[in-house]
């Protein structure tokens, strides 16, 4: 399952509406008894835009497009569906068909629930989706996901000179963000320190949203060793939803090991504010995450 996103919010949707194109198997395998392993591993198509993000007013009606693509070598079935999807303070996504609490999928209609594509990349099918903003609708960031999954049961794959059958459960999900009114985030940069992010300690960003709609950081920062060495830092650029406290991560753009102690240096960007950033670390410890 793969996750598609564009970079901003919807000012920045226009520039920002790449193809993605997800190989229909690539190496699913080296040997025959590897098959079973890897069988759900594959979507023969690819979707764009990669996410959507959307301003509207109480009552507004939004009609919108994405293209579906067939790369497989012959005509392929999907299943569209809205479903929620949360995004966890530690980076880590999740889908439910479950309507949550607050959600706004009621709104969203779909121009139909399944779809044949014929197999040719200059040719996408246009899939259209409204959602209709209620009158009675708060100032809020409504959010769900478009899930498309390919239903053909049966993929063809080269192999010791013929072909074999194997299923292929793919999928991809379209992230819809539409922000309601005045909903817009507020981002509250906090220290720079060493935490520990998917079983390894990095340099985080603290950022807190007390905001009503989701936001991004940019950046442009260094890492100052203390024999003077300079190593641009690129910030994860993962949505903080409202309410959320996270550790960004900032990551060597040349892949390289950082040396401590070092000072990080530059400047964050954030909802239109800079942030000037310099701050010395001098080990890997871990800081307190900041509940809400």
């Amino acid at each position: 399952m793969w996750l598609l996103r564009l970079n901003t919010r919807a000012e920045n949707n226009h520039r920002n509406q790449p193809t993605v194109l997800v190989a229909l198997i690539g190496a699913l395998f080296a040997l025959a008894a590897n098959i079973a392993l890897a069988a759900d591993s594959g979507f023969s198509g690819g979707v764009t835009p990669s996410r959507f993000e959307l301003g509207a007013t109480k009552g507004d009606l939004l009609r919108k497009s994405l293209k579906i693509y067939n790369l497989s070598a012959r005509p392929q079935q999907y299943a569209v569906r809205t479903v929620e999807w949360r995004y966890s303070a530690t980076g880590e996504i999740s889908f439910h068909d479950d309507l949550a609490q607050d959600s706004c999928r009621e709104w969203v209609r779909l121009e139909r629930h399944k779809i044949n594509v014929l197999p040719d990349p200059q040719r996408p099918r246009n899939f259209r989706f409204e959602v209709a903003v209620p009158e009675s609708a708060t100032h809020q960031e409504c959010r769900f996901a478009l899930m498309i999954e390919n239903l053909d049961g049966d993929a063809q794959a080269d192999f010791a000179g013929g072909s074999v059958s194997m299923p292929i459960a793919g999928r991809i999900a379209v992230i819809v963000y539409v922000g309601v009114g005045d909903a817009k985030s507020d981002l509250v940069i906090g220290e720079v320190s060493i935490q520990e992010l998917h079983h390894r300690n990095v340099p985080t960003v603290t950022v807190e949203n007390l905001g009503n709609a989701h936001g991004r950081l940019d950046a442009d920062l260094t890492a100052i060793s203390k024999g003077g060495n300079k190593t641009p830092l690129t910030i994860a650029t993962s949505p903080i939803l409202p309410g959320q406290t996270r550790f960004m991560a900032l990551t060597p753009a040349n892949g390289q090991a950082l040396d401590y102690p070092l000072t990080v240096t530059g400047t964050i960007y954030s909802d239109g504010q800079t942030i000037s950033i310099n701050q010395e670390l001098r080990s890997a410890t871990r800081g307190i995450v900041a509940e809400r």
